[in-house]
């Protein structure tokens, strides 16, 4: 459908689906940077990485070239899989860290192992930090519900979204609305080669992925403008 001869299928596909879908855009890299603030300064929150979490927007322009110190924190984070925490990852990251950013200040080491404990004892007070599908799904719903409406989810199989999370994920975002309808009524995963509402998002997702030049006005009505840290790629409909 991206190909040049496509062009009439393409926006005979986008006509057929305004108002009726919407792409939440992630950028990965500011992402990993609101990331370190939202895990090391603040209680964590199923709210990060969210509208409804701190605005990190200028500290994550900030820190965006410091591409070091941000793979020191994904090394960082990562290490919790072996179920120890590493003082040589600590130490790295540390080390890398810019030492001319305010925001930076409080993130100190006692913190960060503090955290690092958490992480490995699966604390569930902590969303994934390196998983984009949560916040992207909370951004999902309240979109859709507008506060006016609960919506049921239907989304393609991934690991990430337990049954633990999503619940955890639906009960923030009800106590974060009150007394609006909570934005989650149900969620079910399916096997997206079946279902073709999964399919048509896909596709969109795809398309939105590949904002070229000439897309950029069959697109507008679809993409999500957000603060800097947050932006879109998935997509349930």
């Amino acid at each position: 459908m991206l190909r040049p001869g496509q062009r009439p299928a393409l926006e005979w596909f986008l006509t057929c689906l305004r108002g009726r879908a919407h792409v939440h855009v992630i950028d990965k890299t500011g992402y990993v940077a609101a990331r370190v603030l939202e895990l090391f300064t603040e209680e964590p929150s199923y709210g990060a990485g969210t509208s409804l979490g701190r605005d990190h927007c200028h500290a994550v322009l900030a820190l965006r070239r410091h591409t070091g110190f941000l793979a020191a924190f994904v090394d960082l984070t990562r290490t919790r899989r072996v179920r120890l925490i590493s003082h040589a990852a600590i130490d790295r990251f540390f080390a890398a860290m810019p030492a001319d950013l305010p925001a930076l200040r409080e993130v100190t080491r006692t913190r960060v192992e503090e955290v690092m404990v958490r992480l490995i004892d699966e604390d569930r007070a902590f969303p994934p930090p390196l998983e984009p599908l949560v916040p992207a799904l909370a951004e999902t719903l309240l979109f859709w519900s507008g506060g006016e409406r609960s919506v049921a989810v239907v989304h393609d199989e991934q690991s990430a979204l337990t049954r633990g999370r999503v619940a955890r994920l639906g009960t923030f975002l009800a106590e974060a609305v009150s007394p609006a309808p909570p934005p989650l009524r149900s969620f079910l995963q399916v096997d997206s080669r079946d279902d073709p509402r999964v399919q048509v998002a896909d596709l969109l997702a795809g398309i939105a992925r590949r904002r070229t030049p000439e897309l950029k006005e069959l697109l507008a009505p679809y993409l999500q403008a957000r603060a800097c840290c947050t932006r879109a790629r998935q997509p349930p409909m």
